[in-house]
């Protein structure tokens, strides 16, 4: 804790985003401070799209993207993840993965057409585009050996392709013998950085971040503040593992930018039951700031508020928070120039 800069209490400032972009599912994005990206999952009403990307200075639609359905260029659901200038959009029903260009939408509008790629037998968690005709995806039931040592043997990413083919190679017979899932302890985000040709994966039961480079080393990692002791054993159907301490939850939602990452931390360790683990969640919940050389630069306090996405500007030097409380709400809040 104590190499860990100061923490920095956040002045959050509540937006108004017009209601029919909050109503159902939905889900928001603030780009460069005047671009709202607003994703509906299962169902759009009440627009006809999925997708809408906004001018928040005049209210106006830029662009209407993916309408709900089967056929071609379409989607049943929909989960976003930002990494600098790209939403990369996950359609788990029919198991779509889209690299949506921001910049491409708000230049070109309704003429933006992403591509799509249909993935097929690969198991997965968390996805960020390497470009637009790839995608790294985290495997859903890998876990480290000290966790559980079949499941360590199997890749922890894959790289997915435009024509749904990957590295490694992904074989069923390789999964034969996996008995757990683990994704209960063992969860990550991952972001990437085009321009540096790096990812970071932060690790939300362990108090772990990494950062690889192109070619999936490991070039950087930060373990802590808390101390990774935690202890696991399988659930009596044997398919799941649970921690025999407690509930802990660490990094989550990470996202960047081509110099920063931002990531939202839960600081909720070895909780005795769920409603222990929400108290602490919310009352705990922190926002660190990293450089892409590993270096956390800037910690910021978000007590109080269920933050599920970051977004920042940086030429205003802005955070955009997502919040879950009683409704879905958006914040901003101005930050000091380090």
């Amino acid at each position: 804790e104590e190499t860990k800069p100061p923490v920095q209490p956040l002045k959050l400032e509540k937006m108004d985003i017009p209601e029919d972009y909050l109503m159902g599912c939905a889900s928001c994005v603030i780009y460069q401070d005047s671009i709202l990206l607003a994703l509906k999952d299962v169902d759009p009403y009440p627009f006809t799209h999925m997708l809408n990307v906004i001018n928040l200075n005049n209210g106006d639609i830029i662009g209407e993207y993916f309408t709900r359905g089967k056929g071609p260029g379409e989607v049943l659901s929909m989960l976003g993840r930002l990494s600098n200038n790209y939403l990369d959009i996950y359609d788990y029903t029919t198991r779509k993965l889209i690299p949506f260009n921001i910049d491409s939408a708000i230049i070109f509008g309704n003429k933006y057409f992403p591509n799509i790629i249909n993935v097929k037998d690969v198991r997965f968690s968390e996805w960020a585009s390497v470009s637009d005709t790839s995608f790294y995806v985290s495997n859903s039931v890998y876990a480290e050996s000290n966790i559980c040592k079949e499941n360590s043997l199997l890749p922890e990413f894959y790289k997915i392709n435009m024509d749904g083919s990957t590295y490694p190679n992904f074989d069923l017979a390789d999964y034969k013998k996996i008995i757990y899932s683990t994704s209960s302890v063992y969860s990550q985000t991952i972001s990437i950085n085009k321009e540096k040709k790096r990812m970071v994966c932060c690790y939300m039961h362990q108090p772990c971040i990494k950062i690889f480079d192109e070619n999936l080393n490991v070039i950087k990692e930060i373990d802590g503040p808390e101390p990774d002791d935690a202890q696991y054993e399988p659930m009596g159907n044997m398919m799941y593992f649970q921690r025999s301490d407690g509930m802990s939850d660490y990094y989550g939602s990470a996202t960047c930018d081509d110099m920063n990452i931002f990531v939202t931390n839960s600081r909720t360790r070895k909780c005795i039951d769920t409603e222990h683990y929400l108290d602490m969640e919310v009352e705990n919940r922190e926002i660190f700031h990293l450089d892409w050389d590993g270096n956390v630069i800037a910690r910021y306090s978000a007590k109080g508020k269920n933050v599920v996405r970051v977004s920042y500007s940086k030429s205003s030097n802005t955070l955009y928070l997502w919040v879950y409380d009683d409704d879905r709400t958006m914040y901003k809040a101005k930050l000091d120039r380090l």
